[in-house]
């Protein structure tokens, strides 16, 4: 099976710099599980999906949470299940992360823009 995942630096940094990147790899993992066919036929592609969603997290993440174990004899539709939650979870978390990213740029903007104004307003004393 081919693998999914782009790629992402092995640098693990604790800025989320990776994070779009996994971002894109769980959309795409995502839309992979959707495409898996029902039944037994679908459950080894969904096996190594698991496996690949575990690598991408793994790359792109310093402290990467534990992917779910798997019982070998888990049906295809419990697997597509756990999958789904997990991916969906993931892709939950890396939103979240990017969003305060996002807002702890622009607050620091905000101060920026204070400071400089503050170094040039003359003293009224």
């Amino acid at each position: 099976m081919s693998e999914l995942i782009p790629e992402i630096s092995d640098e693990r940094t604790a800025d989320h710099g990776a994070l779009p990147g996994l971002a894109a790899a769980l959309a795409t993992l995502r839309r992979a599980v959707d495409d898996v066919p029902d039944g037994d036929a679908g459950r080894d592609r969904l096996l190594d999906l698991y496996a690949q969603s575990g690598r991408a997290v793994a790359l792109a993440v310093p402290e990467p949470p534990a992917l779910p174990p798997v019982d070998p004899g888990t049906d295809a539709a419990t697997l597509r299940g756990r999958l789904v939650g997990w991916l969906d979870g993931l892709t939950h978390g890396v939103t979240v992360a990017l969003l305060a990213d996002q807002e702890s740029a622009r607050v620091a903007l905000v101060h920026l823009r204070y400071d400089a104004r503050a170094e040039h307003v003359p003293f009224a004393g």
